[in-house]
């Protein structure tokens, strides 16, 4: 059984399937379903994680235990380190204070002082420390129990760093001034190098004694031998070098920062070497490796042979701590988010922990093993085993899904592991935040076991819970997608109209050498303003008359990108029924001949679907109807056409009929003259039945004709033509 099973399970990456909702086939399988998948780096580092990692193929996978230390609370723990029995020492501020924090029980306050920081810490063998405050720029050498021994002033404001060497003796770096000391506690102390507008920021040992600082004004890397010989191996253009250290092949990890203002800084001056000229520096820009990206942090390595290479750059955040660990992983404690980062190979800076902090701000060995965190923020100090812990916790962004949902289908891929120590939970609610009105998680589900579905409610959310066992490896989630089917929302019909009689639409010709984007391609919709509609937006039309033609028009458009298709209908004034009158139709008007329809008023009712992209269940239509509108092609009747002579002139009078309404526009002429509009007795047309009485002057004596010519709204017309005899 064991062997069919192992040939059973597929090598590559696994489906593990949970099914919300079970669809019929129509609906599972029609047009419009969608999916939320959670799939790359971007993605997975966008959900909460607690004891999740990401993996570097970009995976959801166990995460550290982050195990925190109890003491008095502070706003920010700037330095943390641990003496050999675990015993955490730990700087921090606002005020200055020395915390100890033993492995159990509370921690507790061993100094406090007038200044606002404590910013470096320094364990000396036989429990010894060094503290340094800032501003003030003071170093105090401690008993192991906090009271002072010495006090050393360095003269600059901020002392930034302080290093233990093996004799006994502290190297210090300070700012504004920029320096670098030597001091052994109980005498004076020894000016290394002046910085300037410089300042020494971070300090690494290396081999002979030496060290290596990073410095803030101007970006730089220098080497300073215990002789006093000063050595800059490396100039950025990053403002800030935030932290430094090295490897056992003597490669140089640093941290780039971009949150000073970069003044250039001062030239750096020591003793001079001996021995061979020195090489020239390093000199490196942000933009040789970034293609102009804005950056405002960066992790860069640079070997024994002097290549620089950049390991990880971020526009959104700061390295701040780095740590090399003894498996070759780099650790990166990153502002803002609390977010601890591993770098194995250049351009993977996966994401290991996020604490509830908004900074890490140190990163150190623990004696046990593990890894000592400092966080800002919220000053708080833990430890992060070594090794997963037993159970993680990843909860997906709210998404919204849109009115009417239904949810099918849960997905996630497994890389390794089990299938059975991956656990999923869904909830639903009607507010983009969940609040009391959201649904309540459902049980965590397994493989393979059907559960309900998650109330179709707008918003969803998962959660998924990792266990790590000793049963097999620790499971790998590659990719979670849960698929739904948005409400298929009705087409938008806002103008429905039948255009005056004989006013016609067509379409032209695309024009040689342009091409029409598909009907309902993405191009089509971007074309029509992202709505789904009915002609290709590239095709013209244009507006022309023909007699006895009329053309209904609408405009419609789809909210789902959904392509369209139109029916019209047709009610004779009296019925009670509408008559199919054109099916099928893909453009937003059409024309039909009155030839077909008898005299009388009548209503259009445009119905416009969404069925081309839709199956029949979830297809929707809307219909709106026309204003009524009349077909007439019986012309006015002009009736009692008669003239008299007048001591003024001509006098003439007449009657305009007209069955479905009031004339639009009587005109008349004598002989060749101008047709000359004329108004009905009582100067308004608004009666079927109008009379006219004209008074013109009377031109030469003889014989003439005066024509009369009456139009309806229709364009229907009708000429009635008098001949008469004027007299002198």
């Amino acid at each position: 059984m064991n062997m069919g099973r192992q040939l059973w399970k597929p090598r590559a990456a696994r489906a593990i399937t949970i099914l919300l909702l079970v669809f019929a086939w129509s609906w599972s399988h029609g047009g419009g379903t969608r999916t939320y998948d959670l799939a790359d780096f971007r993605d997975l580092e966008g959900l909460q994680l607690q004891g999740i990692s990401i993996s570097e193929r970009g995976g959801l996978i166990p995460g550290p235990v982050h195990e925190p230390r109890v003491g008095p609370a502070l706003p920010i723990i700037w330095k943390a380190l641990a003496d050999e029995e675990g015993t955490v020492f730990a700087v921090g501020g606002d005020p200055g204070t020395l915390l100890r924090l033993p492995v159990r029980g509370e921690g507790e306050i061993l100094l406090q002082v007038e200044e606002a920081e404590l910013t470096a810490l320094a364990l000396l063998p036989g429990g010894e420390l060094v503290v340094a405050s800032s501003p003030g720029g003071r170093v105090l050498h401690l008993s192991p129990d906090g009271s002072r021994l010495h006090v050393m002033e360095t003269g600059s404001r901020y002392v930034w760093d302080l290093l233990a060497a093996d004799d006994g003796s502290l190297w210090i770096a300070a700012g504004d001034p920029g320096a670098v000391f030597r001091w052994r506690p109980g005498s004076e102390a020894v000016r290394m190098a002046d910085l300037g507008s410089q300042q020494a920021r971070c300090l690494t040992p290396v081999p002979g004694d030496a060290v290596l600082v990073g410095t803030a004004g101007e970006g730089r890397v220098l080497r300073i031998e215990k002789a006093g010989s000063v050595k800059v191996l490396l100039v950025t253009d990053f403002p800030e070098v935030v932290d430094i250290t090295t490897d056992q092949d003597g490669s140089i990890y640093m941290a780039l920062s971009r949150s000073m203002s970069r003044n250039g800084g001062d030239p750096v001056t020591g003793q001079p070497g001996n021995g061979a000229p020195a090489k020239p520096p390093v000199r490196v820009g942000a933009d040789d490796f970034t293609g102009g990206e804005r950056v405002i942090g960066m992790v860069a390595r640079l070997d024994a042979e002097g290549q620089f290479t950049e390991l990880w750059h971020s526009s959104d955040e700061t390295p701040m701590a780095l740590l090399v660990r003894p498996q070759g992983e780099i650790l990166v404690g990153c502002t803002p988010g609390g977010v601890v980062r591993a770098i194995r190979a250049p351009s993977v800076a996966r994401l290991v922990a996020r604490l509830r902090a908004a900074s890490v701000t140190h990163l150190a060995l623990a004696p046990a093993g593990g890894v000592i965190v400092a966080t800002g923020g919220l000053g708080t100090v833990g430890v992060l085993e070594d090794g997963p812990g037993r159970t993680g916790v990843a909860v997906s962004p709210v998404h919204d899904a849109g009115m009417g949902v239904r949810y099918g289908a849960a997905r996630w891929w497994l890389r390794r592991g089990r299938a059975a120590d991956v656990q999923i939970a869904f909830r639903s609610g009607p507010t983009a935040r969940p609040d009391g009105n959201w649904n309540p998680w459902s049980p965590w589900r397994r493989d393979g076991v059907a559960a309900p579905a998650a109330p179709p409610d707008r918003y969803l959310q998962w959660r998924m819970r990792l266990e790590s066992t000793r049963r097999g490896p620790a499971p790998e989630v590659a990719r979670v997608q849960v698929s739904y089917l948005p409400m298929n929302h009705p087409p938008v019909v806002s103008l429905v109209e039948v255009l005056p009689p004989g006013v016609v639409m067509d379409l032209l010709p695309v024009p040689p050498g342009q091409a029409a984007a598909p009907a309902g391609s993405p191009a089509a919709r971007e074309l029509a303003g992202g709505m789904a509609a009915f002609s290709q937006p590239t095709v013209r039309v244009r507006r022309s008359w023909q007699a006895g033609k009329r053309t209904v028009r609408w405009e419609a458009r789809d909210a789902d990108d959904d392509p369209l298709r139109a029916r019209l209908f047709l009610r004779a004034d009296g019925e009670t029924e509408f008559l199919l009158l054109a099916e099928d139709l893909h453009d937003s008007f059409y024309v039909f001949s009155e030839g077909r329809l008898a005299d009388g008023g009548y209503v259009i009712e445009v119905e416009v679907s969404d069925s081309p992209g839709n199956t029949a269940r979830r297809a929707r239509a809307t219909r709106h109807e026309t204003s009524r509108f009349e077909v007439d092609r019986t012309p006015p009747r002009i009736e009692s056409l008669a003239w008299k002579q007048t001591p003024s002139g001509w006098h003439f009078r007449f009657t305009v009929e007209d069955g479905r309404g009031p004339p639009q526009v009587v005109r008349m002429a004598v002989d060749d003259g101008l047709l000359l509009t004329v108004l009905p007795l009582d100067g308004v047309e608004d009666t079927p039945r109008e009379e006219y009485e004209v008074d013109l002057p009377a031109a030469a004596a003889g014989l003439h004709v005066v024509v009369v010519e009456a139009r309806d709204s229709a364009g229907n017309s009708a000429v009635r033509r008098l001949r008469f005899t004027s007299q002198e």
